[in-house]
């Protein structure tokens, strides 16, 4: 609402050019359509305004006529998005953007999608990944007992996109091996995360503020690296047999005097 608000003053003057700033981050997936519904009106019944917006979503973007894609404040290449779907071989702008990326920035990280994803589009979309990003982007059905052993010494961050898992299983084997997570504060693991301390949460289901929670690990893995101590003190804490049997001796005292 405050979106929609924002963009009504902006328009009381009839302006040449509107300039909107990341105008949909941290709203609703159905509010992001009803403003960029809105934007299109707007432009049909004013067709030589010109409107500037700065996004980090990539469907977003498939909307515009132009792009210029920018990576910490230098221009990677512009063009429509067919253009750039061309010049980069991909069939997403997701991806696009990433092979756009200088090859030192693509391999300070690899990504491992593990699991079958809740819905097909968003099944479609790793798979998408898997095939234009084949050096960085892997994906897993599952994975044997070794493998998630071999994995956990070998990450650097777990991220849990879960809207309702009350205790993510591989996140608390993360925690074993001093591994901190980024997790959807709908998880049961939000609820006993020091953020910055033992992992991290990100709010709303937002995609961007997941993407920047991903970008600061991947371009601080030692900082990552010193939280190892104190994720394994929240395992003790929280999820180790010594804190199970004491939590349930609690309850069973409590129930029963």
């Amino acid at each position: 609402m405050k979106q929609k608000l924002g963009l009504c003053c902006a328009l009381i003057h009839d302006p040449d050019l509107l300039v909107l700033d990341e105008p949909t981050t941290g709203v609703d997936p159905l509010a992001r359509r009803q403003f960029w519904d809105l934007i299109a009106s707007v432009r049909a019944e004013q067709p030589n305004m010109a409107v500037m917006v700065a996004t980090a979503y990539m469907d977003e973007a498939q909307r515009f006529d132009w792009l210029i894609a920018m990576d910490d404040g230098k221009v990677l290449d512009t063009g429509t998005p067919a253009e750039l779907l061309e010049k980069t071989g991909c069939s997403n702008l997701d991806a696009a953007f990433i092979r756009l990326l200088p090859e030192e920035v693509r391999n300070k990280a690899t990504f491992l999608f593990v699991g079958k994803a809740a819905d097909k589009e968003m099944m479609d979309a790793v798979r998408s990944l898997t095939t234009d990003c084949p050096e960085n982007v892997f994906y897993c059905k599952r994975l044997s007992r070794d493998e998630i052993k071999n994995l956990m010494e070998q990450c650097t961050c777990l991220v849990c996109a879960s809207r309702d898992d009350p205790m993510p299983t591989f996140v608390t084997e993360g925690l074993i091996f001093g591994k901190p997570s980024i997790v959807s504060e709908h998880t049961g693991t939000a609820g006993v995360i020091t953020e910055g301390v033992d992992g991290f949460t990100y709010p709303d289901d937002d995609p961007q503020k997941l993407a920047v929670l991903l970008e600061w690990a991947i371009l601080h893995p030692e900082k990552l690296a010193a939280m190892k101590a104190a994720c394994r003190k929240l395992y003790e804490t929280h999820y180790s047999k010594q804190s199970f049997e004491q939590t349930l001796t609690a309850a069973v005292k409590e129930l029963t005097e």
